[in-house]
This record gives structure tokens, C-alpha cells and sequence, in this order.
């Protein structure tokens, strides 16, 4: 679904991406782990063609983003959901609201009543009540925003989802609900999902593969169990001491 070739990257004299390498197959959870400044953040927004390299080909679904233009980019951009670090939802907005605004925007076609069925089957899936409905974000748990932004990132029913650092400054139970939203999202929809997270025990969990990123440069790739056997040092290092802590 995603194919990454020989991507660099600079910003001025820092070169940020060094020749990423990495495939992405249909239906499966991939985590791009890494430390703090390692170019998660820049890998993820070449995906989605935020960002042009300087080097390489970002193949999408069969297309390489790197020469396109903006109106055809923002076709393929339709083919992503995205869930935020803070979920994003616009406060002045309900639940409702929230969900709906991407359909409003993009499918003026609908009925209001198709997209009240839409909203209400997405909010369905994350095990959301209707009752959530007319609340509004402030009104919710860290754990159910997650879930509001994750419904709204599928209702145009994407082939791709990417989650920003989904699990950053939750406690350890809302974490795992997170946890659970994205393996359940994948199973029930089928899509393609990617993970920028420095968080080990989530990537554990939810990743079908695990690439780590480490300078610019992806030092490891494969299921987890790939990964906790690891020779390379760099890697060893990360996962020591993590579990050193837990």
C-alpha cells in the first residue's frame, strides 16, 4: 500500500531522512518507532505528501506522490485518515459536528440524513454511545476524544489510516484502550495503518511490523519479535532501556 524508495531529506545543512527504504503491505499495522528527532514526524508527512524529498519516490496505492500536483495530491490525501496527537477536534463543535465536518466538506453530495447514518455507524464502531453525540470535546475523557478522532479520521472510509503519536502523555489504561481502538479499527475496516510512536509497549502491541528509525535511517524492520531479538546496537540500547524501566 506504501512504498517508500531511497527517500532523503534536508532541511538547510541538517539532513533529516538519508535514504529510507521501506514497504508497507495492504492491511497491516505498521509502527515507525524511534527516539526524539529521529524523522518520524518528516517520514510520516512525505506519505501524505505534505513534504517533497529531495531524493526518492513515495508510492502510493500504486502512485508515486513525488511529481504530482496539488489538485491530484489532494485526491490521494482522501485515501488517508488521519488521527492527531491531541485528536484535534474542533472545541467550538459537538461530537456530532466534529465527525460529520469532513463529509460536509468533501462529499457535498450527501443528504443530511447520509450523513447522520455515516456519523452515527462510526461512532457505532468505536463503541461510542449516542448519547456522545451532542457533547463537546471538553465534555470527554483523553480516551474518548481518541476515539471521536478516530471515528471522524475513518468516515470517509479511507484506505489508510496515520496515527501521530496516539499514545503520548496517556496514563497506562487510557493507552491500552487506545491501543485496543487501533487493532480494532484495522480488524473491522481492514486498512492500512501506520504508527509514528516512540512508545515500545504500544508498538508491541499493535504492530504487524515495526520499523525503527534511528538518524535518518530505518536500522530495523520486521514483526516485533524481529525487533526484541535485535543485534544492532542502537536498537538494543532503546529496547534495554525501556525494559530496564518497566
Amino acid at each position: 500500500m506504501i512504498q517508500i524508495v531511497n527517500l532523503h531529506k534536508m532541511f538547510g545543512e541538517h539532513k533529516v531522512l538519508t535514504g529510507i527504504n521501506l514497504t508497507i503491505p495492504e492491511g497491516k499495522t505498521c509502527v515507525i518507532l524511534g527516539g526524539s528527532g529521529s524523522g518520524k514526524t518528516v517520514l510520516m508527512k512525505h506519505m501524505i505528501g505534505l513534504l517533497k524529498p529531495d531524493e526518492g519516490q513515495v508510492i502510493v496505492d500504486g502512485e508515486d506522490l513525488v511529481p504530482l500536483g496539488d489538485a491530484r495530491l489532494e485526491q490521494i490525501r482522501r485515501k488517508f485518515g488521519m488521527v492527531f496527537q491531541a485528536a484535534a477536534l474542533f472545541d467550538s463543535m459537538t461530537v456530532y459536528e466534529n465527525v460529520a465536518f469532513p463529509l460536509r466538506e468533501h462529499r457535498k453530495e450527501l443528504s443530511e440524513e447520509q450523513i447522520r447514518a455515516l456519523v452515527r455507524s462510526k461512532l457505532e464502531l468505536m463503541s461510542l454511545p449516542p448519547s456522545v453525540e451532542a457533547k463537546f470535546p471538553a465534555d470527554l475523557s483523553g480516551g474518548m476524544r481518541k476515539r471521536v478522532g478516530l471515528a471522524r479520521a475513518v468516515v470517509m472510509e479511507p484506505k489508510i489510516v496515520l496515527y501521530d503519536e496516539p499514545t503520548t502523555g496517556l496514563d497506562p489504561i487510557t493507552t491500552d484502550s487506545v491501543d485496543e481502538m487501533i487493532l480494532a479499527a484495522q480488524a473491522r475496516l481492514k486498512v492500512t495503518s501506520v504508527v509514528i510512536s516512540h512508545d515500545i509497549a504500544s508498538a508491541f502491541n499493535v504492530g504487524d511490523y515495526i520499523a525503527f528509525l534511528s538518524k535518518g535511517l530505518i536500522i530495523e524492520f520486521g514483526p516485533p519479535e524481529q525487533l526484541r531479538s535485535s543485534e544492532h546496537p542502537i536498537v538494543k540500547n532503546f529496547l534495554q532501556t525501556w525494559f530496564g524501566k518497566n
